[in-house]
């Protein structure tokens, strides 16, 4: 697999900066918890988006399904469903 290398200026403008402002959103109109700075979601959501890229092509999830799953673990932790 061939890596691309992103400038982190990049990486800000293109994905940080807009998470960014899609968190603060959030907890700004209350459907994010606000117990938490927005760096801390942040840092926690990149956690899950690497584990993702890590493990879904070993359990062989399509890109809809890999996001799938890590949005729903943001958003509704690992509680038993």
């Amino acid at each position: 697999h061939e890596q691309v290398r992103l400038e982190p200026a990049e990486v800000e403008r293109a994905l940080a900066a807009p998470t960014r402002a899609l968190l603060e959103r959030g907890q700004r109109e209350g459907r994010l918890r606000q117990d938490h700075p927005v760096e801390w979601l942040m840092e926690a959501l990149g956690g899950l988006l690497r584990a993702a890229l890590r493990h879904s092509a070993a359990a062989d999830l399509g890109v809809e399904a890999a996001a799938a799953a890590v949005i729903t673990l943001f958003l509704d932790g690992a509680a038993a469903r």
